[in-house]
């Protein structure tokens, strides 16, 4: 199960950045955002992947080099966290930039928000690093057992402060339920803008029957962030659990944490290439394209 959510996630990444590198989608915001979205759901991937085998690896082995185990004591968690948040506040700069188009319509400046997007994302960055930069500062290394016993154990730990406990947890909720939140508004101005923008056209038509259109033409966008929020429940479920539950008696935990954390990442693709026909025809013609190079390049080799 494992082996098959890995692969599926890194298959999402990849033919999410064969789509999104598309130079035609990267001139608008919405293709700059969901690039980078899929350069950091690769990234966060194979950190995942390094994470969940080292800690098979220091199950099942008796590993003691320090340096190795702090390293990767502070470092992983730590781009696990940015990895995660960054996904997450991307694809709901994707929402929010498509309910401003909605929003001002014509006046919408596509070569402006693709150059906002960038220090957009540059200032998430900062502002995410910066919020989860706590974590690997208060993390440590310790035995379990005796020094003189050979079977000892090697455990990486964090320890908070009462103060810092509470801004941590409120930093956490804060990254995982304000996308939701900006998600969930985004969809619905976009369908109430359009349906007003429709009453226009349709004046004799019911509003009502107008708004039922629109809620079934976008019924993807209010799926969609249900979606993410349940697949990342057990992630937040596993934060808090923790906390009250001995990492070291129970790694296993852990582990499923770490597991659980694979699968909002594996649904990129489907959520925003599969129900768009610009970016399914966007995908087929890069997938067109990759094939021709390769035979070409077999072609070369022969």
């Amino acid at each position: 199960m494992t082996t098959i959510t890995i692969i599926i996630s890194l298959i999402n990444s990849i033919l999410s950045l064969i789509t999104f590198k598309d130079k035609e989608l990267y001139k608008t915001g919405c293709g700059v955002y969901l690039f980078f979205s899929s350069i950091f759901t690769f990234f966060t991937t194979i950190i995942l992947i390094f994470k969940f085998w080292i800690l098979i690896i220091t199950q099942i082995t008796y590993t003691t080099n320090r340096s190795f185990l702090y390293f990767q004591c502070i470092s992983l968690d730590f781009l696990l966290r940015i990895g995660l948040n960054m996904n997450e506040w991307l694809i709901t700069c994707v929402a929010i930039e498509r309910a401003l188009t909605v929003i001002k319509g014509t006046r919408f400046d596509q070569k402006q928000n693709r150059r906002i997007a960038k220090y957009v994302i540059i200032i998430l960055f900062i502002f995410i690093t910066s919020t989860s930069i706590h974590d690997p500062i208060n993390r440590n290394l310790l035995s379990d057992g005796d020094d003189n016993n050979d079977d000892k154990r090697i455990w990486c730990i964090v320890s908070y402060s009462d103060r810092l406990q509470i801004y941590n947890t409120f930093i956490y909720m804060f990254h995982f339920f304000v996308p939701f939140i900006f998600n969930i508004l985004s969809a619905v101005i976009i369908i109430i803008m359009t349906t007003r923008q429709r009453t226009v056209v349709h004046s004799k038509e019911p509003y009502k029957k107008l708004l039922r259109e629109q809620i079934k033409q976008h019924i993807h966008l209010l799926i969609s962030p249900f979606v993410l929020i349940s697949l990342a429940i057990p992630r937040l479920i596993i934060f808090l659990v923790g906390r009250c539950v001995d990492s070291i008696g129970n790694p296993w935990l852990l582990l499923t944490g770490y597991f659980i954390s694979f699968f909002p990442l594996i649904i990129t693709f489907i959520i925003f290439v599969v129900p768009s026909k610009t970016y399914t025809k966007i995908f087929k013609q890069s997938l067109t394209q990759y094939r021709q190079m390769i035979r070409s390049q077999l072609h070369f080799c022969q």
